[in-house]
C-alpha cells in the first residue's frame, strides 16, 4: 500500500486543517457570503493558495499566514461588500482574467 507524502510547505499544512471557501476563479459575492457567515463563531483569517482557492480558519489557530497569500483577517464588524471587494483586488492581482468564470 502506498503511503501519501506530508505536504511539503506550511500554506499546504494550513490547507489540509482550514476550511475551503471557494475560487477566486468563481463568484465572488458567493464566496464573502460564505466569510461572512463563518464570522458568527470567530475572527477569522482568509488567504488564497497558488490555485487560486480561497481558504480560512479562525484567527486564534492561524498565526502564520505568508503576506503574499494572505486576502484579510476579519471580525465580526465586517460587511459582505468589503470581504468582495478584498477578494476582487486579491483576484485582479493573482488571477489572469482568461482563468475568471
Amino acid at each position: 500500500m502506498a503511503s501519501i507524502a506530508p505536504p511539503a510547505t506550511f500554506a499546504e499544512r494550513r490547507a489540509q486543517r482550514a476550511r475551503l471557501a471557494g475560487s477566486l476563479t468563481g463568484d465572488l459575492g458567493s464566496i464573502a457570503s460564505h466569510l461572512h457567515h463563518a464570522l458568527r463563531r470567530s475572527d477569522i483569517v482568509v488567504w488564497t493558495d497558488a490555485a487560486a482557492e480561497v481558504y480560512f480558519d479562525a484567527a486564534d489557530r492561524c498565526p502564520n499566514i505568508e503576506a503574499d497569500r494572505l486576502v484579510g483577517i476579519y471580525g465580526p464588524g465586517a460587511n459582505i461588500a468589503d470581504i468582495e471587494a478584498d477578494l476582487g483586488v486579491v483576484r485582479s492581482e493573482r488571477v489572469s482574467s482568461a482563468m475568471i468564470f
